[in-house]
């Protein structure tokens, strides 16, 4: 299953990917979703990322060519997931008790 994942992301790597020499500047715009991966816990005791809640991400960014060999890059981008939510034999993780 991961070399079929990394076959895919190559092929699409080489179809986006493109020389840009003949432009003197681009402007590179993207979207997606996200889900964060991995393992929920460790010996009972939470890890942070697996638990986000699926999200949305934008991307940005500038090109400037100054010759064939170098070429200048501005990029910015969000990321924002709705909230984390864990839950682990009946304790709530978000819960403050006194």
């Amino acid at each position: 299953m991961k070399q079929n994942v990394f076959s895919v992301f190559l092929l699409l790597l080489a179809l986006e990917a493109s020389a840009q020499f003949e432009q003197k500047a681009s402007l590179n715009l993207s979207a997606g979703i996200f889900k964060t991966l991995g393992d929920k816990t460790i010996i009972s005791v939470p890890l942070q990322m697996p638990w986000y809640k699926p999200g949305i991400a934008a991307d940005a960014g500038f090109q400037y060519n100054l010759s064939k060999n170098f070429s200048l890059v501005a990029e910015i981008g969000v990321f924002y997931s709705s909230s984390w939510d864990c839950v682990i034999d009946g304790y709530d993780w978000m819960t403050y008790e006194v």
